[in-house]
């Protein structure tokens, strides 16, 4: 017989391994996330923070910000920010200090985030089923 051949099963079965076992997936994406907080440091701000001031005194707020853990299916960004009571009124402004968000995402980013994850569901090229 001259024809193709494949195996749902076998084609479902790698899928439910990957959607089971998503740290890969859960560390990329986080890396582009983290990527763009970085952004957001470096250009100093998106949009410019106001009040003539950056956030890079010591590092630490740049360091919680991008602090990443993965726990399962699931991927927390910024865990060290609990730590430093400041982080809170530089995200959301307060009465004498103006808004200088960090965690701020561009447009766009949700997309990136889905089209890593769906390169993880899709595999290789030469993936044999």
């Amino acid at each position: 017989m001259l024809g193709i051949t494949f195996s749902v099963t076998k084609i479902l079965t790698d899928l439910k391994e990957k959607i089971t076992n998503p740290y890969d997936a859960l560390k990329d994406s986080s890396a582009f996330v983290v990527s763009e907080i970085n952004q957001n440091f470096t250009s100093g701000g998106r949009p410019k923070w106001t009040g003539g001031k950056n956030l890079h005194k010591s590092g630490s707020l740049k360091n919680a910000a991008t602090s990443v853990t993965i726990a399962g299916n699931r991927a927390e960004i910024g865990t060290g920010l609990s730590e430093l009571p400041y982080a809170a009124v530089h995200e959301f402004g307060s009465k004498t200090i103006p808004k200088r968000s960090f965690m701020n995402m561009p447009p766009g980013w949700v997309d990136k985030v889905k089209e890593i994850l769906l390169r993880f569901l899709m595999g290789g090229e030469n993936d044999t089923i």
